[in-house]
């Protein structure tokens, strides 16, 4: 997703900052989540066969499709709230957005707080310089 989120962001000549959160904060809806967490199962597809057989190619590679795609809805907006955005099943909130981002700053801003771990790191095995050599 984050891929598709670049490449679009791209097309648009527009920069941001990620914000990684959590599916169980953010609550997203279901045309952000892949479709895999969905239903508890993952899925791989294979077009190999329709490829081989039938000689299926790509009449574009996917980036430019993608890349095409947001140009012609930049040029062909659709009405922010009306029927297209509707038919998506998850017009975009801008309010709540915001205010996610609000919230998780915070909480990113706390736990910058917190002390470290005193821990050290330590590879975890030896890298013997010759044969025989435990350490």
């Amino acid at each position: 997703m984050r891929q598709w989120v670049e490449i679009i962001a791209r097309t648009m000549n527009q920069e941001f900052e990620f914000l990684a959160v959590s599916l169980a904060i953010a609550q997203l809806g279901p045309s952000y989540i892949p479709v895999p967490l969905l239903f508890g199962h993952h899925q791989i597809m294979d077009i190999a066969k329709i490829q081989q057989q039938l000689g299926y190619h790509d009449i574009v590679p996917v980036e430019q499709g993608l890349e095409l795609t947001v140009r012609w809805l930049e040029e062909n907006r659709p009405e922010p709230g009306g029927q297209i955005e509707q038919n998506t099943g998850d017009p975009f909130d801008y309010a709540a957005e915001d205010e996610l981002i609000q919230r998780c700053s915070g909480v990113w801003e706390k736990l910058a707080q917190m002390p470290t771990s005193k821990h050290g790191w330590r590879h975890p095995y030896a890298h013997p310089k010759r044969p025989g050599e435990l350490k």
